[in-house]
């Protein structure tokens, strides 16, 4: 059985994660059966691991107990240990951030940190199907569209997860026969949080009208990933034949775009990245053959019905140069984070200084994304991002004094700037 398991992971790494042979990889290692299966697989697969373990400093004694667990047991396995401590909940209140995506930011960006420094190829995760499963329903109950659906990948960026092929009762199995020991995190049987209560109560719940309720949702989840592909590729082709530009304008063909199977979904698709909501894209489509003239306004960008097009005019091709709003927030001020696609972002007012201006993109440029460590060029981020060609000579960079891209406005903020446990004055920036 546990050769099993081994079999599956070692062909999900080949196929899905890219992960070189050998290469070194940091583990995050909780303490948790997940993790101590994933750190004991990866090493029998013969790659160079670092365990990674974060204390959060939320359950007392128990958070305690779980490092010292990890550090005897890295000790006995011969496996480099790299640790540290945070003080989440002070960091969760200073961002206004719940208790789980605080712990989430810190973990990743400290991992990211460890992955450049000790000159590994990728941070290994212990997700699993069940996960999968969890993580599908919380978005189903939220609202979410096609991308919300497809729930993790064996492959982020830097972040590979290995076990996503595999069950929790594989999990557990193989630990069993492996005699590895591992500590409980009480907190996993706490309802409050909403994961719990999917884990503890729904899928149970759902498990008795099927039993293979977990094992369908993960084939489905697999399902909507092949169909995004597609959507994705059928929007490329869609986006050519439906949209021209004229200078700074999108220019949207209303025939033909009531041609297609489905105009609201396809408009919202084309429009998504300038900030259009469903809602809005219903309005439209309803509007366009009786309100000539009627225009809709999104964070990024003026709709307007013409005779033949929908006319999209980026509110910096709309006028002057936009305006840049500061506003200096004393740190205890609660701060509301945006959407990456609202016109405004907090940042550290030392750290961003004075002089800022807006600038558009060139070739060349490099800045470091929110939640990352080192720099990316900015044509990948836009290639990551699914910003259009047409598109990205209109995006606006608010840039530091000494020419440092602090902003990619409408979709992300660099982390150099970042408001965090040292900061003493927080700038909100609007542009307008």
């Amino acid at each position: 059985m546990s050769s099993d398991l081994l079999h599956i992971v070692r062909s999900d790494i080949r196929r899905s994660c890219s992960l070189p042979t050998g290469c070194r990889v940091l583990v995050g290692v909780s303490g948790g059966v997940d993790s101590v299966v994933l750190l004991h697989v990866l090493q029998a697969l013969h790659y160079d691991c670092i365990a990674a373990h974060c204390n959060f400093r939320l359950r007392g004694t128990a958070s305690a107990r779980d490092e010292q667990f990890v550090r005897q047991m890295c000790h006995d396995m011969g496996i480099c240990l790299v640790s540290t401590a945070f003080d989440t909940s002070s960091y969760a209140r200073t961002h206004a951030l719940s208790i789980e995506m605080a712990a989430r930011q810190l973990r990743y960006e400290w991992f990211e940190q460890q992955r450049q420094a000790l000159g590994a190829d990728s941070i290994a995760v212990g997700h699993h199907q069940d996960d999968q499963a969890e993580t599908l329903l919380l978005n189903l109950t939220r609202g979410t569209g096609l991308r919300g659906l497809c729930g993790m990948s064996f492959r982020r960026d830097n972040v590979v997860r290995p076990l996503l092929g595999v069950t929790r009762r594989q999990i557990a199995d193989y630990a069993m026969q492996h005699g590895l020991s591992h500590v409980e995190d009480h907190t996993n049987r706490d309802d409050h949080f909403a994961r719990n209560r999917m884990r503890n109560q729904v899928l149970p719940q759902l498990e008795q009208v099927n039993p293979a309720a977990r094992r369908n949702l993960n084939r489905t989840q697999q399902h909507l990933q092949g169909y995004l592909r597609l959507v994705d590729r059928l929007m490329d082709d869609l986006r050519a034949r439906l949209c021209t530009e004229d200078g700074q304008r999108l220019l949207i063909s209303i025939d033909q775009l009531m041609q297609t199977a489905d105009p609201v979904t396809v408009l919202h698709e084309l429009l998504s990245g300038y900030g259009l909501n469903d809602s809005q894209s219903r309005q439209i489509v309803q509007a366009m053959h009786s309100q000539p003239g009627r225009q809709f306004a999104t964070p990024m960008a003026t709709v307007t019905i013409d005779r033949q097009h929908l006319i999209v005019t980026p509110l910096m091709a709309a006028g002057a140069m936009p305006q840049i709003d500061l506003q200096i927030l004393p740190m205890q001020a609660p701060l509301h984070y945006p959407e990456p696609t609202a016109p405004y972002a907090f940042f550290d007012a030392d750290k961003l200084g004075t002089g800022l201006y807006l600038r558009h993109w060139e070739a060349g440029d490099r800045f470091v994304p929110f939640g990352m460590q080192g720099s990316r060029k900015l044509s990948d981020f836009f290639i990551d991002q699914k910003i259009s060609r047409d598109r990205k000579p209109l995006i606006w960079l608010l840039c530091t004094a000494d020419g440092r891209i602090a902003w990619v406005v409408g979709h992300r903020t660099s982390q150099l700037f970042r408001v965090d446990t040292h900061t003493t004055r927080v700038v909100r920036v609007e542009v307008r």
